[in-house]
């Protein structure tokens, strides 16, 4: 069918994120109370609306597994101890900053074909954008 997960971003549009986040509860009781068990995910499409001040949210699949966000989400958690905030729809640092992410296993440019993982480590650190444990930011690549 041609489709191909590109990514994703964290968190979502502040327009719709409660929204999201609402639904997924709803789904996550909802599959508990059929003796699910585990990780789940929920795949939307927010579509704006012709007026422009509200959006349609569909679900369109429920996935009883991890999917294409659950690791850019975890190597967050792990790396900087923080958490989801439900209240918010963020998430938050143990000092109290929050932080987001834009995540993808379909990076391709012909100009990198043939360049070894530890060529783009070194083009990654030298340009600065490497991963900091100090300040909780930079680049992370995994599966190179």
């Amino acid at each position: 069918d041609g489709q191909v997960f590109l990514g994703c971003r964290f968190p979502c549009d502040a327009v719709y994120r409660q929204r999201l986040h609402a639904a997924c509860q709803c789904v996550g009781e909802n599959l508990a109370r059929k003796g699910a068990r585990g990780r789940f995910g929920v795949d939307f499409l927010a579509i704006p609306r012709d007026d422009g001040d509200d959006w349609d949210i569909m679900a369109i699949e429920i996935n009883l597994r991890a999917g294409g966000t659950t690791h850019p989400f975890e190597t967050l958690r792990g790396l900087t101890g923080g958490s989801y905030d439900t209240s918010t729809g963020n998430f938050t640092l143990p000092s109290g900053e929050i932080r987001y992410y834009v995540a993808s296993d379909n990076v391709q440019h012909a100009q990198n074909l043939g360049m070894l993982p530890s060529d783009l480590l070194s083009t990654i650190s030298h340009a600065g954008v490497h991963y900091s444990h100090e300040t909780h930011s930079g680049s992370v690549f995994h599966l190179l």
